[in-house]
């Protein structure tokens, strides 16, 4: 991410990244004991070094997909345990166990929305305070769905603790007023499944990621039915692990219950440009979002492909996905193919891609 070269390197000897990290950390340790001469300074790192944060949405959320970062990181563990106290309060419900146990690798289904989307939105904030720390700051946020709760935090839109509480909110009123519903990625043009959906009953184009990556999604048994056409003519289709049909009209049931929460929710301004997945636009420092624009965000498509676009714009030198796997991070490189895109994390990698 923008590294300068300093005056010195260091070696260290290992058979395992733990073994890697413990002797880094001596090394820290030793040094800060033993401070370097006057004058011995390191280049200063490179100012115009633009990252841009992406937030990953719910779908790439698998059990255990914090465990690695729990154990090894304090600030981490600061925010999860913040955020799990909070979480506790609110619902009396727990989200360590769903982030920091289970085999992400064995894991095959989908998780209950209304753990899934605190949960990620927990982990999301644990990471951009991980990387905050190392000095990563975001010139840009942008996010896909619900990732954008996080998204706005790490713009200064919402606390971290009325982040935690609305993301809560909108997934326990998505579990007990809409009806379960399945997503499912196509290789298709916008158009195509555009036209797709409208001879389907109760199907819906959710979002559209890319020129060929689009998501469909609706009721259950519509689904099914889709599915099946879908195979008949070999089009390449992927089920996404979700249990409703985001961003369709099976959403409208929530949206009463959702405003009333807005109403109460304290937004402040953002400090950082935020790209809306909604429509693709920048919202510049100084900008607020209000109920309208999270309701309008519950029920229309997402337009990730819109809001690469105007990530472009922002000519930045590095895509930081900010989630707990690389989803984002393969539509950057497809769409921005300049551009370096990286992940935080990779599922099964351990702490590989960090």
């Amino acid at each position: 991410l923008g590294r300068a070269h300093g005056r010195h390197r260091i070696a260290v000897r290992g058979t395992t990244p733990v073994d890697l990290a413990e002797a880094l950390d001596d090394w820290l340790a030793r040094a800060e004991k033993s401070p370097a001469p006057a004058g011995d300074h390191a280049p200063a790192p490179d100012a115009a070094t633009r990252v841009v944060f992406q937030f990953t949405g719910q779908g790439s959320l698998r059990p255990g997909a914090a465990a690695a970062l729990y154990e090894r990181f304090p600030v981490v563990r600061e925010v999860l345990d913040s955020c799990e106290e909070h979480h506790r309060h609110r619902t009396d419900e727990s989200l360590l166990p769903i982030l920091t146990t289970g085999d992400t690798d064995a894991f095959d289904g989908s998780l209950s929305t209304a753990t899934a989307q605190p949960a990620l939105y927990a982990l999301q904030c644990a990471l951009v305070r991980l990387w905050q720390e190392a000095g990563i700051q975001p010139a840009t946020v942008t996010g896909h769905s619900v990732g954008e709760y996080a998204a706005l935090h790490a713009a200064g839109a919402l606390s971290l603790e009325d982040g935690l509480a609305l993301s809560a909110h909108r997934g326990r009123l998505m579990r007990d007023h809409c009806k379960p519903g399945l997503m499912v990625a196509v290789m298709l043009g916008r158009e195509e499944a555009t036209e797709l959906a409208a001879s389907c009953p109760g199907v819906e184009l959710a979002v559209t990621n890319g020129k060929r990556s689009q998501v469909l999604a609706g009721p259950v048994a519509d689904m099914e039915a889709l599915c099946a056409l879908l195979t008949d003519r070999d089009i390449a289709h992927e089920r996404l692990g979700v249990d409703r049909a985001f961003h369709t009209a099976t959403m409208d049931p929530m949206l009463d219950g959702f405003r009333a929460v807005l109403a109460t929710t304290r937004f402040t301004p953002v400090r950082t440009p935020f790209i809306s997945s909604l429509d693709g636009r920048t919202r510049p420092p100084g900008w607020t979002p209000d109920a309208e624009y999270l309701l309008r965000h519950v029920r229309r498509p997402v337009r990730y492909d819109a809001a690469l676009g105007s990530v472009a714009a922002e000519h930045p030198d590095v895509l930081l996905e900010i989630g707990p796997h690389t989803t984002l991070s393969g539509l950057a490189r497809r769409a921005l193919p300049t551009v370096r895109a990286t992940p935080s994390l990779h599922r099964g990698s351990g702490l590989t891609a960090l």
